[in-house]
């Protein structure tokens, strides 16, 4: 449980590793199409239905196609065929000498890590169909891809039952699938329209539905592209130990200590899996991982030395987080207050049509409509306090938020003032009363 193994390395992210698989559908539904597509993305590093592949050497043998032929179908897909992909026309058959010309090819090309044989029937012996033949013959082929270390896709047939199952239709018995590594069925949804579902299982990946459609010369992934996550328990690993420098204790203990560092969701055994098959990769970040058994327990060491850290101590793990009230000051932007409000009759603001304070139509001291000057009263409705005269405002003013203000509305205020001082209102002005006249009495005087 403590050996590391050698990583493999993908040669299509989330389909083909190294090993054997088999790639299975109905005569002319495109297979060789997709097999040509496949080795011209792997041999220039370009992605494959939306998955990354790693660029590598591939051998394509395609057995049931000519040179011309093939060569009209690459101009479809580039003007110039890679340097890193080879094509064969003729092979061996398995047992005898099939196996021999693909180690000749891996000798040849180093980088070799992708082989198609298109189809499966043309390098087959004689031998009948049946569960011990068909396992014995793949096994020929796995064991060149275990020992190479190279994935091997082998195109095959439908079989003329139908199910319901995809790979119940592949041609042979289940020693064939039995044997691979994975298989993958392309089968039509709808023939007219050339929509086509890819099936894949495997034993180094999810199992997954890609659905297609074929266009003119090859197949287009209708689905919505997956977003790449990489990697980044190393670099948590990686952070952590940076500030603890040590760890001793149960993968339990260490799960509850990245949870509060990095509000995740850890398990101790697949903590202790990932220590295990990162033991390398931290290595080179100056992480040092110990798992030993003491008094019936597994206890963990981790010890982080800055002089064997390749980053020199530099945080790795870097993750942005949105508005959720951890890394943000729950400090609002107030209004001070919202359009169509009025102090006094009419329907003007502090501010000329905004109604606020705020930087827009006008501002507190400068822009088209201002506190200590304007065109209207408020009295009148033009949305400032006086015309012409001048009356004093503090500017630290802040008040309650308005529940309709948006963000233009709305600025950054002192927080230490509560209240919006009120102006005076002016004084009324003095009307005198009128005088009575002086005259000569109605009654005469007896």
């Amino acid at each position: 449980m403590n050996t590391e193994f050698a990583h493999k390395d993908f040669i299509v992210d989330g389909m083909l590793y190294p090993g054997l698989y088999i790639f299975a559908g109905e005569p002319k539904i495109g297979k060789s199409w997709m097999m040509l597509d496949l080795c011209l993305s792997v041999a220039e590093g370009q992605d494959f239905l939306g998955k990354r592949t790693n660029k590598c050497a591939v051998h394509y043998l395609a057995l049931e196609d000519t040179a011309e032929r093939l060569q009209n179908r690459m101009f479809e897909f580039t003007e110039d065929a890679p340097q890193e992909l080879v094509i064969d026309f003729e092979a061996d058959t398995l047992g005898s000498g099939l196996e021999e010309q693909l180690a000749a090819a891996k000798e040849k090309l180093p980088d070799l890590r992708l082989t198609v044989i298109d189809t499966l029937q043309k390098v087959r012996g004689g031998s009948e169909s049946s569960y011990s033949n068909d396992y014995k013959e793949l096994s020929s082929l796995k064991a060149v891809a275990d020992r190479l270390g190279i994935a091997i896709v082998v195109v095959h047939h439908f079989r003329k039952e139908d199910s319901t199952d995809p790979f119940k239709k592949i041609s042979g018995s289940t020693g064939l699938t039995g044997c691979a590594d994975g298989s993958f069925v392309i089968d039509y949804v709808n023939s007219a329209l050339k929509k086509a579902k890819l099936y894949g299982t495997g034993r180094d990946f999810e199992s997954f539905e890609l659905n297609l459609e074929f266009d003119s010369y090859h197949w287009l992934l209708k689905d919505e592209i997956v977003p790449y996550k990489p990697d980044m328990f190393s670099a948590m690993i990686h952070d952590f130990m940076v500030d603890e420098l040590r760890f001793v204790g149960s993968a339990t203990s260490l799960c509850e200590k990245l949870c509060r560092r990095f509000s995740k969701k850890f398990y101790p055994n697949h903590v202790t899996r990932d220590l295990i098959q990162h033991t390398t990769e931290l290595a080179s970040v100056g992480v040092d991982f110990e798992n030993h058994r003491s008094h019936g327990a597994r206890t963990i060491t981790l010890t982080y030395t800055q002089s064997g850290d390749g980053k020199n101590g530099a945080l790795l793990f870097l993750e942005v987080e949105g508005l959720t009230g951890t890394r943000y000051s729950a400090k609002p932007e107030t209004a001070l207050f919202s359009s169509g409000d009025s102090n006094s009759a009419g329907d003007g603001n502090c501010d000329l049509g905004a109604g606020n304070f705020a930087s827009g139509a006008g501002k507190i001291r400068e822009g088209a409509g201002k506190i200590r000057e304007g065109a209207g009263k408020i009295r009148e409705g033009d949305g400032n306090f006086c015309g012409g005269e001048v009356i004093d405002v503090p500017y630290e003013a802040v008040s309650e938020p308005a529940d309709t203000a948006s963000a233009e509305q709305l600025m950054l205020l002192d927080s230490t003032s509560d209240t919006v001082p009120q102006p005076k209102p002016p004084n009324p002005p003095h009307i005198p009363k009128r005088k009575k006249k002086k005259g000569r009495s109605r009654h005469r005087r007896r």
